[in-house]
């Protein structure tokens, strides 16, 4: 069976690293009994294209971001996100056991798959971990990453504007789901 195993919470003010900025789900089992999410397949919420891209990176190890344009949303949800033209919705997914195989400004469709659920980046345990943010379209995020003496000021800019800084709205994701569900 699987959980929200750790809810979003309110995003941080600005310029501060807080907050869980998405939702993870995971399966709960005792003493290796039970079903493991490791390997599930993670399919697309929504049609779009690759804006994000991360590979064994910290913090959210193999990751794909898809952007969908304001334009090519269900209208439920552009008013759900409060989006205006000229903006898109950005779908982070995080922590998928193996590289990505998508490259930047590559269409995916809605279901597609785009990996599997795994335990890359600052990890616990294997589960998928999702972040919705607003903001404006035509954004690539090639590569960021914080937490690696590797990173370059360009890699951690990156990283600091998605979490902290002004260009994006971040929203908890939990609505789009359950709405989506009923549409």
């Amino acid at each position: 069976m699987d959980y929200l195993s750790n809810p979003y919470q309110e995003p941080p003010r600005s310029n501060l690293e807080e907050g869980h900025h998405g939702i993870d789900f995971s399966y709960y089992h005792k003493d290796g009994v039970g079903p493991a999410i490791d390997g599930t397949f993670i399919q697309a919420i929504l049609s779009g294209r690759v804006a994000g891209l991360g590979i064994e990176r910290l913090p959210y190890g193999n990751m794909l971001v898809i952007e969908t344009p304001y334009e090519n949303l269900p209208v439920w949800t552009a008013e759900l996100f409060a989006m205006q033209s000229g903006s898109s919705l950005y779908i982070l997914y995080a922590h998928m056991l193996n590289a990505p195989s998508h490259q930047i400004g590559q269409n995916v469709a809605c279901g597609e798959t785009l990996g599997q659920v795994g335990g890359s980046g600052f990890s616990g345990n294997p589960h998928l971990h999702l972040e919705t943010r607003v903001g404006p379209s035509g954004i690539d995020l090639p590569s960021m990453i914080f937490y690696e003496t590797t990173a370059t000021l360009e890699e951690q800019a990156a990283y600091v504007e998605w979490r902290t800084g002004n260009t994006w709205t971040k929203y908890d994701p939990t609505p789009f789901l359950t709405q989506a569900g009923a549409h």
